[in-house]
């Protein structure tokens, strides 16, 4: 395989390795998003349950102050949630790209190496075809000489 091909085999190899990362540590990120997004939820569900009816008007306001900061917290870790979908898909495309790249240079490589080996075959069978008919041409002038 030629040096050219190698270089660029190799390119694409560490692009799609890249992506493969950057995917993975995407995917990990929004699992970690998702999963503080679900315990926001259950954490304002648990706050909107009603209050004890014997708590004074102050509490109860702090206390609805309290989950609508929750609420707040909910809506920004949701678009976050969404952010990162969007570019879990952005990466996904480009891993597939890239994937699509390094089978692309291997089908390539493939091909030249069997072109190479053709063109070796062809030049070895003309090689041999050279020294056969040396050898037979040299058979008969030698028989012509005795």
């Amino acid at each position: 395989m030629s040096d050219r091909y190698v270089k660029l085999y190799q390119h694409a190899e560490r692009a799609y390795e890249q992506a493969t990362q950057a995917m993975a540590e995407l995917t990990g990120q929004l699992e970690t998003t998702q999963h503080q997004l679900e315990s926001l939820q259950t954490y304002a569900r648990t706050l909107a349950q009603p209050a004890q009816q014997h708590a004074e008007h102050h509490q109860l306001l702090q206390q609805r102050l309290f989950v609508h900061q929750v609420l707040n917290a909910i809506a920004h870790q949701q678009q976050q949630v969404e952010q990162l979908q969007q570019q879990l898909e952005q990466m996904r495309e480009q891993w597939l790209q890239k994937r699509a790249e390094l089978k692309g240079l291997e089908k390539m490589i493939e091909n030249n190496r069997l072109r190479e080996q053709k063109l070796e075959a062809k030049v070895a069978q003309r090689a041999e075809d050279a020294r056969s008919s040396w050898m037979h041409h040299q058979g008969k002038t030698d028989k012509g000489l005795i």
